[in-house]
């Protein structure tokens, strides 16, 4: 599973790769060793997030960020998960109208 930690994601508020990995019921650990993750923001930059175990959650595994703009982003996983060499480009992850939300579209009262 891959996604964002915090959904709906906003422009300019930290926010983090959220990915777990099992095989079968197991937790996979250890892949901040053997993986490389991006972000791509929407004008095709890429940004290598810092890979990290997340505290207490075996398998699962935190890359943080600062989103700069609202618009789709796309996640790429590439290195070795055990023997598998894995090079995936996620695009779909988001479950909102966009991955990263214009957070003035949501301010409390309008034009602050």
């Amino acid at each position: 599973m891959i996604g964002l930690l915090y959904n709906p994601a906003f422009a300019g508020f930290p926010n983090s790769l959220d990915l777990r990995v099992t095989e079968g019921d197991k937790p996979v650990e250890g892949l901040e060793k053997t993986l490389i993750v991006e972000i791509i923001a929407p004008n095709g930059e890429a940004f290598q997030v810092d890979l990290r175990r997340a505290h207490g959650q075996p398998g699962y595994y935190r890359g943080w960020f600062i989103p700069g703009v609202s618009g789709n982003y796309v996640w790429r996983v590439r290195g070795r998960i055990g023997d598998l060499e894995v090079n995936e480009t996620f695009s779909n992850f988001f479950h909102s109208k966009e991955a990263v939300l214009d957070p003035r579209e949501y301010t409390v009262p309008k034009g602050r």
